[in-house]
């Protein structure tokens, strides 16, 4: 086995013989001590990569054959992790499944979760128990216009109204349910 400390030579040209004979030459671009996995890069057909991954105990003999190229030192650089970003995009992420969650009635109908997934796409809905709270218009179980109160406005109830009768006719028609 090649005497090399591959921790050392990660981002050096390589000319490796493997336990079966076969030589290549390529860049170093990773090692794992634990798992004794080291990873190869050949970037000579940018952007396509020859990359290969061998445990070290294959490697039958290893020399370095010089550093390696301007043209791989663009592609070998590894970008520092800015936890900031990170916290910032698992924020928004865990924002965004939380609003996901709110849109989920709990312990209502396949057919009332239909009738709010409908009514969402154009207005601004929320769920309090069981019923869907639209512009301040309350729709309570069985979600018909005849179960539809308060209302920011006459017209605001109006509008819901007419809304949510297109939408159960249309939610009806999908499922055949009442």
């Amino acid at each position: 086995m090649a005497a090399v400390d591959y921790d050392d030579a990660v981002g050096l040209r390589l000319r490796v013989t493997t336990t079966l004979g076969e030589t290549f030459e390529q860049t170093l671009f990773a090692y794992d001590r634990e798992t004794e996995l080291a990873v190869f890069q050949d970037t000579s057909g940018f952007p396509k990569r020859n990359v290969r991954v061998l445990k070290t105990e294959f490697i039958r003999d290893v020399a370095v054959t010089g550093e390696h190229s301007d043209a791989e030192s663009k592609h070998l650089e590894i970008r520092p992790i800015v936890v900031a970003d990170i916290r910032r995009r698992e924020r928004l992420n865990v924002q965004q499944e939380e609003a996901a969650a709110a849109r989920i009635g709990e312990g209502v109908s396949a057919f009332a979760q239909a009738v709010f997934d409908a009514m969402s796409k154009t207005y601004a809905c929320t769920w309090d128990g069981e019923t869907i709270v639209v512009l301040g218009v309350r729709i309570a179980p069985p979600y018909s216009s005849e179960t539809c109160t308060d209302g920011e406005s006459t017209a605001s109830l109006a509008r819901i109204k007419k809304v949510l009768d297109a939408e159960r006719r249309k939610i009806q028609q999908r499922t055949g349910e009442a």
